[in-house]
């Protein structure tokens, strides 16, 4: 199936009454006042011009404000279910072609839509429809793969059993039941799912062989580095919060009722202190290891400590036991610190701290063994395994294909811990190399999901490319179409917006639509530009499409002119002299010199 044409009658967004030719194939025409669609062969079209399996790629580019991400959202409507503003047009008209036959969806029913069909090998249906374009209904062998690299807070589109929405809005807010079954998370809540599920996919992709096509773009990725997320004074500040609502919940009963709790005559102000001591006594460890010759990985040590005893100090204080066992809870406390030896104190502390809680309660003391025992594994690996700290003194470091790894993965994300301490990153990796894995890793994730049904998938891409280094823009559309190839029993079809010329330069003529402001509202059109296939960047930029009023910055622009005033009305300074000196352009300052020098003879 391939997506042809679309006709936007009634106002969507900036979008109203609009036509979109998606196809590099065929010319579809359509005439408002006639209400003839016409399709006939392009003659200059490039057969398998992107990929066998890759049947047409689009890309949309304007001005911002012009529209484009409103038309990816109409198209994404197309394949949502239960669809908002589409659900009431009236006069659209949606074109694809499935199986040589061209399927029309048009509510153009006041006048008939006359369809002329000037291509031997395409049959004819059209389908009438009242108010709803009921495309979804026949494309349920169909997929779309939705992507985004804006951060669009009202972008709320839910995903249908079609339509596959990667975008990170989207992802950081409704990671469900599908990552569950891949990935085995259980007791995260959805910062942490996020997290580690992108961290999870990424780390599939990059050991799949799908990545080959992108891994000449990157730095080897062979391990992961773990880094930690400290406690700050705001997280002191709130366990001491939470210790003074203790208190004052039983602040007020009378010695009867305290007796019950085992209250006495236990000072508030104490246990209060205790937290900030807790704090202050960590703060003086950290500054006492800056002196050591293994100074990060002592530093690491004594930072997943403190993270260990904050939360075992904020379960207690949340648990049944905790006035039967405060003043057990303080001298544990006290200990602890007495004689300090990260390894031995920590080995202590987590087999006295289960004594805090309630003995007699069966299951909550098996679920604290449960509990203790996973911290124990996870401080074995990160703070007692020469191994992990093989190759950094920084921070400890694990292969990617590491069973450990996964080991490690298992049993801290299933800690209920309060907030999440541990940092799952690939050492040496930039944010744009990064970014570079995640869209390709979602796009992978996307088809292994979904696809097994499903031989036609069409891909939306709203600006993809937005933070990438140029040379990176360079080579983003092959990047794709090299990813593409390699599901050779799949059929592609991709649409995707941009500002970038150096995407216009990988693109024919024919498969470039452009969005542009004009007096008259928004235009809409194809083979506007000069020839963009292999076009120099330079000719793109200064197309009126990119940049209207010049190749340089607005502000040096200003300045420059500035500066020819000065120069014709001679009140040139040293400042000014130096200015000139600065320009870039050779033939630009050259000009100015000459004007100037001119300008002096004649004096």
């Amino acid at each position: 199936m391939e997506l042809l044409f679309i006709h936007i009658n009634k106002p969507y967004g900036a979008l109203e009454s609009k036509s979109f030719n998606l196809s590099s194939k065929f010319n579809v025409v359509y005439n408002v006042s006639s209400n003839d669609l016409t399709i006939s062969d392009n003659l200059n079209h490039l057969t398998n011009f992107f990929g066998k399996n890759i049947t047409n790629v689009t890309c949309v580019i304007g001005e911002n404000g012009v529209g484009k991400t409103t038309f990816l959202r109409y198209i994404k409507e197309l394949y949502f279910e239960r669809r908002n503003e589409i659900d009431i047009r009236d006069g659209d008209i949606i074109a694809y072609i499935k199986d040589n036959t061209l399927i029309i969806h048009t509510s153009s029913n006041s006048t008939y839509l006359n369809v002329n069909i000037l291509v031997d090998s395409l049959t004819l249906k059209t389908i009438n429809y009242k108010n709803k374009p009921k495309v979804f209904d026949h494309l349920k062998n169909e997929l779309t793969i939705y992507y985004s690299n804006n951060f669009d807070l009202y972008d709320d589109f839910v995903e249908s059993e079609i339509l596959y929405n990667t975008s990170t809005p989207f992802l950081s807010r409704t990671y469900n039941a599908r990552i569950d079954r891949e990935f085995n998370t259980k007791k995260v809540n959805s910062e942490y799912r996020f997290l580690l599920n992108e961290f999870q996919r990424n780390r599939k992709f990059l050991q799949s062989e799908k990545s080959n096509s992108i891994k000449t773009l990157l730095k080897e990725v062979k391990h992961v580095e773990i880094s930690l997320v400290e406690i700050r004074d705001l997280d002191y500040k709130k366990l001491r919060e939470k210790m003074i609502k203790k208190f004052k919940s039983v602040s007020d009963l009378d010695n009867e009722q305290r007796s019950k709790y085992e209250i006495y005559n236990q000072d508030e102000s104490d246990y209060i202190f205790l937290i900030r001591a807790i704090s202050d006594k960590f703060m003086d460890l950290k500054k006492e290891a800056i002196s050591n010759q293994h100074v990060h990985r002592l530093l690491f040590d004594i930072k997943f400590v403190e993270i260990i005893l904050f939360e075992l100090t904020n379960k207690f204080i949340q648990s049944q036991s905790f006035w039967k066992s405060l003043k057990s809870f303080n001298k544990i406390i006290d200990a602890f610190f007495a004689n300090y030896h990260h390894r031995e104190s920590i080995q202590k502390l987590l087999r006295k701290f289960p004594e805090l809680f309630d003995k007699n309660l069966e299951t909550t003391k098996e679920k604290n063994k449960i509990y203790v025992s996973k911290i124990e594994n996870i401080l074995d690996v990160l703070l007692y395994s020469d191994q992990v700290w093989e190759l950094s003194n920084v921070n400890p470091i694990i292969e990617v294909n590491n069973s450990l790894l996964d080991d490690l993965i298992a049993q801290y994300f299933e800690l209920p811990f309060s907030k999440n301490y541990i940092k799952l990153e690939w050492p040496r990796l930039s944010a744009g190399e990064e970014s570079m894995i995640t869209f390709f890793s979602r796009m992978d994730g996307a088809l292994r999901l979904k696809s097994t049904k499903r031989s036609n998938i069409l891909i939306l891409i709203d600006e993809g490319d937005l933070y990438f280094h140029p040379e990176w823009q360079r080579q983003y559309l092959k990047a794709i179409f090299d990813f593409l190839k390699q599901y050779k029993e799949l059929n592609f079809q991709v649409i995707l917006t941009s500002h970038s010329p150096f995407i216009l330069s990988d693109l024919p003529q024919d498969n470039v639509i452009t969005f542009q402001k004009t007096e008259k509202g928004i235009e809409v059109s194809k083979n506007t530009l000069s020839k963009t296939f292999g076009g120099n960047i330079h000719e793109l930029l200064i197309d009126k499409f990119f940049l209207k009023t010049g190749i340089i910055g607005a502000f040096a622009d200003n300045k420059i002119m500035e500066l020819i005033k000065k120069v014709n009305n001679k009140k040139i300074t040293k400042q000014d002299e130096m200015l000139i000196e600065e320009i870039g352009d050779k033939f630009l300052a050259a000009a100015i010199r000459t004007n100037l020098e001119e300008s002096n003879d004649k004096d």
